[in-house]
């Protein structure tokens, strides 16, 4: 197994794992985001085999690290959105299959990671699962709001960005955020089961895949300047800035 910063990489002549770690619930800096998107884009590159993403209890993701986030400046948050952008990309357009092996708490743009694979399998017991970056005043980033329209329902998306709500993992499936619940045992052996299942490795399944997202991926081919200021001028408004002092 092949270790970076933020994560291990494992390989086997049949799928990729990419195996989530670092601290504060494996969350998102920068550094960790671009190491990210640097291995997704080069195993795309490199013949796309199947690929897995997975962490253990406590957490999956708990999202962008917004300690580290509170300390930048409006050019070092607009770094930290850039490479938030690419990460989340890479794995959503990822050529072949992907499955999010969910082992803990999946929350804000952690939970985005989860969406942005092609199907989810959760464990049970595993915690909260939910966007609930309003209830801090931060606004949502393009990749974020394309995710999670592509994954649900026009109704559904509009309640979870707009509610801001969380669920347990036991109703994940009932939900439409997960396509199966398991003991934690046997997660990994269930989300390896899926891509096969799933035949994400053929060539059918890539074609097919690239033609159900070629809007997203036109919609996702880079940041978009006027929703980033828009973003940042949220982030550094009043009112967020009070709620991100007190969360």
């Amino acid at each position: 197994m092949d270790s970076a910063a933020f994560f291990e990489i494992e390989r086997s002549s049949e799928w990729l794992r990419i195996h989530l770690r670092g601290p504060r619930g494996h969350a998102l800096r920068t550094e960790g985001l671009c190491e990210l998107a640097e291995v997704v884009e080069n195993a795309a590159a490199d013949g796309a085999l199947p690929l897995l993403i997975s962490a253990e209890a406590p957490s999956f993701c708990t999202g962008l690290d917004l300690d580290f986030a509170c300390t930048l400046d409006r050019a070092g948050l607009r770094a930290l959105m850039r490479a938030f952008h690419q990460a989340l990309r890479a794995v959503f357009l990822y050529p072949a299959g992907t499955v999010a092996g969910v082992g803990g708490h999946a929350l804000a743009g952690g939970a985005i990671l989860a969406l942005a694979c092609d199907a989810r399998v959760v464990a049970e017991g595993a915690g909260r699962l939910g966007i609930h970056g309003i209830r801090l005043g931060i606004a949502y980033p393009d990749v974020a709001i394309e995710i999670v329209r592509r994954r649900f329902p026009r109704a559904v998306a509009e309640a979870i960005l707009y509610a801001g709500q969380t669920l347990a993992a036991e109703e994940a499936p009932v939900r439409g955020w997960a396509d199966a619940l398991v003991s934690a045992e046997d997660l990994l052996d269930t989300a390896r089961g899926r891509l096969l299942k799933m035949g994400a490795g053929s060539r059918v399944f890539i074609e097919n895949k690239k033609r159900l997202l070629e809007a997203s991926a036109r919609r996702l081919g880079s940041p978009e300047s006027k929703g980033e200021e828009r973003f940042l001028d949220v982030w550094f408004s009043g009112p967020t800035q009070q709620l991100l002092a007190t969360r």
